[in-house]
């Protein structure tokens, strides 16, 4: 055998493996949800904005979060009273796990942009970017 059809043949056993691997590497990797969310997170940021509530006071907030999540199909509870808890489950070990979290009360400021999403409630804003950081979650 040449050294030529050795190496083509080496080659070509290196790449079948290769395709092999990548192959279960993106099967592992199909998201086991299809989720189709109702609004984009531009949307959802400016929802955010106009409608801002203080700390402990976000009620109106966590039940727009809930609705949204649960038109897109994720299982979502309240918690701590203005909280929004969201879970998907993995394929992995249930033991593990990452969270993600983001703030939504807004600060007692008084917005003075002249934008179409500006504050809706006099003396209260996302000055903080708490709209923002939950816009990118939803995302």
């Amino acid at each position: 055998m040449t050294v030529e059809i050795l190496c083509a043949k080496v080659y070509h056993f290196i790449h079948i493996q290769r395709d092999t691997r990548r192959a279960a590497r993106t099967e592992r990797r199909k998201p086991r949800y299809k989720i189709r969310m109702p609004m984009t997170p531009l949307e959802f940021r400016r929802r955010l904005h106009r409608r801002p509530e203080l700390s402990f006071e976000e009620h109106e907030t966590a039940a727009f979060i809930e609705r949204q999540l649960a038109e897109a199909g994720i299982p979502c509870r309240r918690i701590a009273r203005t909280g929004v808890l969201a879970a998907l489950e993995g394929r992995g070990d249930p033991r593990r796990a990452v969270v993600l979290r983001a703030d939504i009360d807004a600060l007692p400021i008084r917005e003075r942009a002249d934008v179409p999403w500006r504050s809706e409630r006099e003396g209260a804003m996302h000055a903080c970017g708490h709209d923002v950081h939950a816009a990118v979650l939803y995302g």
